[in-house]
């Protein structure tokens, strides 16, 4: 893979730690509503042709459209995490890694599991935790 066609993207804590979804979006052009900001931002690239060149996830878009093959790596803000030059291919994946690698794990199972991500406990309970196995025979 030529390095020409790769753009290292470094986003801070915040923008990692920031939920998205909740947020409300509008399309200033024609006010139509989306439930997420990036829905809008497709929807303003794609239909209105608009985009901001130093808007990465903007250039992201409007690259596949235009037929240009761009990798984009996305990188973890974490000290440990850039020395090992470990990189995601979507913000979604970097979300999920430092969520579970990084953060206060608030949820527990009673058998000891803790993760940062309540979906993960829930996970682990109804088809990895021993415990509900050895309890249901």
């Amino acid at each position: 893979m030529s390095n020409k066609n790769v753009v290292d993207v470094f986003p801070s804590t915040s923008e990692i730690i920031q939920n998205d979804s909740s947020m409300f979006s509008s399309c200033e052009v024609c006010g139509k509503q989306f439930q997420n900001t990036s829905a809008c931002r497709l929807h303003r690239v794609k239909v209105h042709k608009l985009f901001d060149k130093n808007n990465v996830a903007d250039s992201r878009i409007h690259d596949r459209s235009e037929g240009e093959s761009i990798t984009y790596l996305y990188h973890c803000p974490n000290n440990v995490c850039l020395t090992k030059k470990s990189a995601f291919d979507g913000m979604r994946n970097l979300k999920q890694h430092y969520w579970r690698a990084h953060m206060e794990k608030r949820f527990s199972c009673s058998c000891g599991f803790r993760s940062a991500l309540e979906k993960d406990v829930k996970y682990h309970m109804k088809s990895r935790c021993r415990l509900r196995s050895s309890q249901g025979k």
